[in-house]
Order: C-alpha cells, then structure tokens, then sequence
C-alpha cells in the first residue's frame, strides 16, 4: 500500500552502495562513459544521478524495508544484480578462502580421490553455477564489485526481478526506460523531465535521457554546453551518428598523416617515424655564463634503461645532451641524482661553478611599490612562434623517441609486421626538421589564426590561473602554450572541421589532443611509466622546464572518439545561457552549482575555448564563444557573503 505522495528519496538512500558504486565508477578513469569527450573538473558519476532519478519517482509503501529492496533491485544493486553484473572469473583461492575445507576438497578431487587439475573439472554447468553462487553471496559488497560491470553496462534487472519490481510497484515495465515513463505519467501525466542549469561535464541530463526522461541542460560556459550537447547527441546519438563521427575523424586524421608524410617531418633517414619529441628549457647560469637545460631529472626511460649525459661543448657554451641506451644501474642512479633542477632552483652541472641559483632570481623577479610582482621575462607578442634568442628561457628538443617498423618470420614462417622504439640524441637532421616545421607553420600563420585551425586569442590579465603562464614566461597568448610542430599537427587536423553537428567530433578530438600535447604536457610520469601525462592533471595551468610533445600516431588514443554501446536517446534541449535566464519547464531540477571559485571554470577552459571560438558560432549560432567571467560565481566579495 503506496503513502501519499511521498517519494523514496525521501525516506531514506542507501548510502553506503551507491558511494561504492560510485567509487567503482570513478576507478574506470578514461573509460568513464563521458570522460572520453573531453576534459572537465567534476563530472558527477552516472549511478549518482541514476539512483536520484529512480528515488525520486519511486513512491513509498508502509514497508520501508521492500522499498530499499526494490529499489536495489531497481538499479541492480541486491545481491541477484550484483550476480547478473559479474564478468571476471573469480579465483581458485577465493573460491577456497570461502568454502570449508571440506567442500573444498571435494571440488578439488574426482570420484577416485585424485587431484583436479582445475577445481570444475567433471562439474556440469548448474554445479559450477550452484558453488560460484554460494561463494559470490559470501562475499563483501566491495569485493563482490570487484567481478562486476557497472549497472550501467548491462540492460537492467532480469525478467525475474522485474516480475517483483512491478508486483510491488503496481507497474507493467519491461526495463528501466519503461518504468520511469510509468511513474512519471502516473505523478505528472506525462514523461518527466529532468533539468540541469549548471549542467557542466553533462552527467545529469545525459543520465536523465538515458533512463528515458526529457532532458534539459544549460551552462554559462560554452565549452561545457558543448560536452553535455555531445554527450546526448553523438554518445547518445545512435549508430548511424557515431558512425558519421568516426568517419569524420578518421579522414580528418588521414588528410593530415599523408600531409605531415610527404612533408617528412616526422621521418628520418633511416624510414623510422618519430613518436615522442622532449623538449627542455635553457637558461644562462648567472655564475659561470654557461647555457644550461633544466632537467629535473637525466633519466629518460626506466623501463628502457634510457639516460641522458652532458657534455660541455667549449666552442658553442651549451651542453651536447648525449642519450645513453642499455644504461647500466650505475648511470641509471646517477641519472637519477644528477639533475639540475631542484624545488624551484638550477643546479649548474658545471664542475668549476656548482652554484645554485633560484628560477625567480635568474628572472629577476621583484616587488614595485605598488606592490606588483615584475621580472625581466619578456612578453611574448603575438606573432612569436619560438623564443627570440635574448629571451631568458630558451627552447631546445633534446631527445627524440623513434619507431622502427621491421618483419620478422613466425613460427609458421610467415613475415609478421612488428615494431620497436630507439630513444636518439637529437642531430642535424631533427634540427633542420624542426626549422622546416617553423617555416611550414610561419607560412600559413595568418590564415590559420584568422580561420580559428589554431588558437588566435590574448590570455586574459588577472586570473588567479591565467596570470601564472604570462608572468613566468611571458607567454601572453594561447597559441604560445604550443611547440610550432604542435601547432602545425593540431591545425592540420583541424582542417579538415566543416559546420555540421558530427563533425564536432573533430573539434572535441583536437581539444583532447590540446590536453595532452602541450608544453603544459609532462615526460615520464610515475615510477616506470615512459609516457605523456595531460595538462590538466590539476586545476591550473603549470609551465614545466621540461616537457614532451607526441608525434601523430601517438594522438590516436587521445584524439578518436570511442562510443560506449547505448540506445540512441530522445532529443534534448541544450543551451550555452545563463542560469538566471533560463524559462524551460520541467518536473525536476537537478544541479550542482560551481563550488564558489574551488574551481576556476572559466579561466581553465579558455584553454579550450581558445581552439574552438570560431568554430562554434557555424555549428550553435545561438551560443556565444566566451566564458562569461564577470558572470562566474565567485568565492569572495560581498556578493558570494550574500548569496
């Protein structure tokens, strides 16, 4: 018997689950069902929004207990659920760990007392079932998510389960779309509809659309409005949309793997092609006078036993960077130990100097009496590509990661294509390959710029994150954050964009690529990884002294778009607006507001707002193509005391 109009969410929420269901979500990390369109600060999980939706349509009996476990049910979180969700085997020694030694040994034998080699040998399938079962049930709640898929990644409940839902619901539904259109009509007359006005990485109207509501969402910032839109219509979109997508992408991605092969900058001699570039800063030790790289570390691969060495070079005052393959644990430690960079200052390498001297100092960093932080760093003009050679920080490529493409015969005698990296002390050719790509770029500079292939606006003065690239190395535009070959790959692709709605696809591809190759972009993160790491690791933007770029094929995994397997969803309303000028309708709001300024949305995605603003207007001609600043919320002043 249904209380009145009161609602399970009301009454009470599992907590505990849904805070380990969402846990399990968040471990998926890139594989997160909306986390591959791009980069954004706080998505909400998925089950979150689910199990909000479904509490907030589900009325209430006078048995809270039967509410809780058809709720579960529901969202496929009782222990038949947890079942149905399982896909990894689980192990001999937990199956062992849960059974007495009794059962276990009778699994673990035949009928002539002889050990299995495995313990389901001789089982039927219902017998394998039946002590996989009683095990599962014995586990806990997070160990029993750890052999299961997402709720998301199945279809729901069983026919069993669903014949309890609707016996204690009073419904008729076949799966979750089902059921929450029936309540909906049953509470409002119609199908609900969920909106979000702060709707940011999309989580809640894309979770909305997929249970089957009307969907509603809007954003001050363009580049989330951009997300959420994509999230329901080409995640959401069905095959035939993502198809279009992946089409559009891939002959964007070929026009500019043949361009950059005939130009052969991504080519040497021997036919290798160059996958990784890494790229230091220079400075002249204000000691000895000595042009010194600032490397935190002179170990390149640990896994592959790289490391690199200085060499003076009298006649140029530079060190040659020399990389040593097939290191020995000697030059490994020492590589290790022998940077000369450390917590903010250099340490020069040579002998006859061993000064160190702070990053501040060598920029001369001082207070005026206004109290304003000034250095001697140069600002950087808009036209500049590269340092000009009195700059204070210079540029330099000092290793190159190469693939080499071979055959080799198989067992079977056959020639099998197969690769392997070479890592390279960067030589003449890489030099007269890195001017080349300068050239090609200065060459199509203007047009590009004007046509938004490559970033063509001013970083903002001010920003709590925006000042840090301008005031520490002068960079003062958004193009400035890139190599000139990252700008000529990104813009090559970038291209290839015309203004229809699938080919956002390729401007979402090319702010990934952005993330993740960048002169924000770290060498080499984490004990034995050799590999690129995001900018965005954090919530700012943080110029190294050392960073990598990656070649075109290395883009691949970053730059297409892959699409989990979901129905196609209803049409939904999406708006770049403010949330105070929003007059849609709808049964629910749901929304989680920007945490004051915890997190500087519209500074942070000028970034990506950088490669897209003339290329939004031809695909949403109702949206604008700023951050809208002045109207973000803010976390200090009177107004955030007010509100």
């Amino acid at each position: 018997m249904f209380m009145n109009d009161r609602v399970f969410i009301e009454d009470q929420f599992p907590v505990s689950r849904i805070s380990k269901e969402s846990y399990k979500e968040r471990k998926a990390v890139q594989s997160q069902t909306l986390t591959g369109l791009g980069k954004w600060w706080g998505r909400k999980p998925l089950i979150l929004i689910r199990a909000s939706i479904i509490g907030m349509l589900m009325p209430v009996s006078d048995d809270p207990q039967k509410d809780r476990d058809i709720f579960l049910k529901i969202l496929t979180m009782d222990n038949d659920g947890l079942w149905l969700r399982r896909s990894k085997s689980i192990p001999a020694k937990v199956i062992q760990a849960n059974l007495s030694k009794e059962e276990w040994n009778k699994l673990i034998t035949d009928k002539e007392g002889n050990l299995k080699h495995t313990w389901s040998t001789g089982l039927s399938a219902e017998e394998k079932e039946q002590v996989l079962r009683k095990v599962f049930d014995q586990l806990s709640y997070d160990e029993k998510l750890t052999y299961c898929d997402r709720p998301e990644q199945i279809d729901g409940p069983d026919e069993k389960a669903w014949q309890k839902i609707n016996a204690h619901l009073g419904t008729d539904a076949k799966n979750i779309q089902e059921l929450v259109i029936e309540l909906g009509k049953r509470r409002f007359g119609h199908t609900p509809k969920v909106g979000d006005c702060f709707c940011g990485g999309g989580s809640i109207p894309f979770e909305a659309a997929r249970l089957g509501c009307e969907a509603f969402g809007s954003d001050l910032n363009p580049v989330a409005a951009m997300l959420t839109w994509a999230s329901i219509h080409l995640i959401g979109g069905g095959e035939k949309i993502q198809k279009q997508v992946q089409e559009a992408q891939k002959k964007a991605y070929e026009a500019a793997d043949k361009q950059i092969t005939k130009w052969k900058i991504e080519h040497n001699d021997k036919g290798w092609r160059a996958d990784a570039f890494l790229y230091c800063t220079e400075v002249v030790c204000p000691s000895c006078g000595k042009k010194t790289p600032l490397l935190p570390s002179l170990l390149i691969g640990p896994t592959s036993r790289v490391v690199a060495e200085l060499h003076f070079n009298k006649e140029k005052n530079i060190y040659d960077i020399v990389i040593i393959n097939n290191a020995v644990q000697e030059q490994i430690v020492k590589a290790k130990k022998h940077g000369t960079l450390f917590d903010g200052r250099m340490i020069c390498p040579n002998p006859d100097c061993g000064f160190d001297h702070s990053i501040s100092s060598i920029r001369q960093d001082r207070w005026d009496e206004k109290g304003n932080l000034l250095s001697k760093v140069r600002m950087w003009e808009r036209e500049d590509l590269v340092p000009m050679p009195n700059d204070i920080f210079q540029e330099r490529l000092y290793c190159v990661r190469w693939v080499e493409t071979y055959f080799e015969e198989n067992r079977q005698g056959e020639l099998v294509e197969k690769t392997r990296r070479h890592y390279l002390s960067v030589t003449e050719g890489d030099l007269e390959r890195e001017n080349q790509v300068l050239e090609l770029l200065q060459e199509r500079y203007k047009e590009w710029r004007e046509k938004g292939y490559i970033p063509s606006r001013k970083i903002e003065r001010g920003g709590v994150k925006t000042e840090e690239p301008i005031r520490t190395r002068g960079w003062t535009h958004w193009h400035h954050l890139f190599t000139p070959r990252q700008l000529l790959v990104h813009g090559l692709i970038c291209k290839s964009f015309k203004p229809v709605k699938h080919n956002v696809g390729i401007l979402l591809g090319i702010a990934k690529i952005a993330d993740w190759d960048s002169k924000l972009c770290r060498w080499g993160v984490g004990a034995a990884r050799e590999s690129i790491a995001q900018c965005f690791y954090n919530q700012a933007f943080n110029p190294l002294y050392n960073f990598a770029g990656k070649g075109l094929h290395l883009m691949q995994g970053t730059y297409f778009l892959s699409f989990p397997k979901i129905k196609k969803l209803s049409a939904s309303n999406i708006l770049a607006a403010d949330a105070r000028q929003i007059f849609e309708k709808c049964d629910y709001w749901i929304t989680d507001p920007p945490y004051a300024d915890a997190i500087n949305y519209h500074e942070l995605t000028e970034f990506f707002l950088a490669w897209y603003e003339k290329h939004i207007p031809k695909v949403f001609p109702d949206w604008y193509t700023d951050t809208r600043k002045a109207l973000a919320v803010q976390g200090s002043g009177e107004d955030f005391k007010r509100a």
